[in-house]
């Protein structure tokens, strides 16, 4: 199951690469072509590799705050759980056996 989950993040992380990577390839190798005017396919195609590098961008940084919180949120909730899991004894309830 841990394999199944590597890979698969391992596969997304290689997609999210891979777009960044042609996103980038296109918007240099187009940068300077002969525009026909506001129908432009290429430039409408350049603008959605634009917006998808600053969207990418954006999640790139939002992430770890996120992951920060998430691992707050998890620690509070542990340490609340396990400071009241206490197992009620005769011990802990202070109980005196006498003869």
């Amino acid at each position: 199951m841990k394999l199944k989950k590597k890979a698969v993040a391992i596969f997304m992380c290689l997609i999210i690469i891979g777009t960044l990577i042609f996103s980038y390839t296109l918007v240099t190798k187009f940068a300077h072509h002969n525009c026909i005017g506001d129908e432009c396919p290429i430039c409408i195609q350049i603008d959605m590799a634009l917006h998808t590098i600053s969207n990418l961008k954006l999640m790139i940084s939002i992430v770890p705050y996120l992951l920060a919180l998430l691992c707050v949120f998890t620690l509070r909730c542990t340490n609340y759980v396990i400071n009241n899991r206490t197992n009620k004894t005769l011990i802990t309830l202070k109980v005196e056996l006498l003869d």
